[in-house]
């Protein structure tokens, strides 16, 4: 289940109860065989002398995801398997830290540099969880340039990233703000610049993603464990896997890039680090888990990485 707070409002307590009560609540199936459901809810939280009425909408699927995952490499439990890729000699390349070792990427002092996707031209865009901002880095460029910030890219609570994935993909940098439960789609102008940011999916926690050949978007919803299937034309999300499937902490996934692969999805992740040390009302297992890379047939190919950042927009 994906939860959207509408109003909110915490509840402190020092060992006491806490207490929730429904209040309100609807249910409605949708999608073409009605396999996929709405539910809104109201409901009321007591505590520690204190009273909250909170209201959210979640999207779920009723039965999805009938393929097993196949395991290619387990790591130590408590690695974080941050970032993969795959290139055309079938290779597959992530970023880890923990016991089997780290590695840094740093590319301004003040900033947080978390994805990092290329376009057909070999520019590099690079998200900034911290200040909230894109860079680019131009194709045989030295010095990176802050292409697009703020707005629907600045990081609004609390210790929770901003801008965490970003890809190029028909004309557009994409990017999602963990801090906004949003995905952005920002327009590549014909000069090179970024058009006006607009926002493409709403109340969803998004780590990293990819796109497949029909234009939906396969994110990881870390440190939540579940990869959804998102729709930018109308802003549906669709629940492909959970824990259920051996998913714990996915941080991200990508399509094979060989044609052989070219419709297997693979997934990295950090094993239940976040989600263990959660409340124990709210946690899906207290474990560090050994995280692995994950590979499954999704049933449609991925889109060409790099992405394609020919577009017919004009700069204003």
């Amino acid at each position: 289940m994906l939860r959207t707070l509408i109003s909110g409002c915490s509840v402190e307590y020092q060992g006491e109860p806490v207490t929730r009560t429904i209040t309100a609540g609807t249910f409605e199936l949708r999608g073409e065989a009605q396999d996929e459901a709405t539910i809104s809810m109201k409901y009321t939280t007591t505590g520690g002398g204190s009273v909250c009425s909170i209201q959210y909408t979640a999207q779920l699927t009723l039965d999805s995801g009938v393929e097993l995952f196949e395991t290619l490499a387990e790591f130590a439990a408590g690695d974080f398997l941050e970032s993969v890729e795959r290139d055309e000699q079938g290779n597959t390349w992530l970023t880890s830290y923990g016991p089997s070792g780290a590695g840094v990427f740093k590319i301004l002092d003040d900033s947080v540099p978390n994805g990092i996707t290329a376009d057909m031209d070999g520019n590099l865009y690079v998200a900034d969880n911290g200040a909230g901002r894109v860079f680019l880095l131009e194709a045989g460029g030295d010095t990176p340039v802050i292409w697009a910030e703020g707005g629907l890219l600045a990081p609004l609570i609390g210790d929770i990233p901003g801008p965490n994935g970003i890809k190029v993909y028909n004309g557009s940098v994409y990017v999602s703000n963990m801090s906004q439960l949003s995905i952005v789609r920002i327009p590549i102008l014909d000069d090179g610049s970024a058009g006006k940011p607009e926002k493409i999916a709403d109340g969803i926690v998004v780590d990293d993603f990819a796109f497949d050949a029909q234009g939906r978007i396969w994110a990881t919803t870390h440190p939540f464990n579940s990869i959804v299937l998102i729709r930018p034309d109308d802003g549906t999300i669709r629940l492909m896997y959970d824990y259920k499937d051996g998913i714990w902490g996915p941080c991200d996934v990508i399509f094979g890039a060989d044609p052989n692969d070219a419709g297997t999805l693979y997934v990295v992740g950090d094993g239940n680090i976040y989600g263990s040390a959660w409340s124990p009302w709210f946690q899906q297992s207290p474990d560090v888990l050994p995280p692995k890379v994950l590979r499954i047939d999704a049933g449609v190919e991925g889109a060409p990485v790099p992405g394609d950042a020919t577009v017919s927009i004009q700069s204003p």
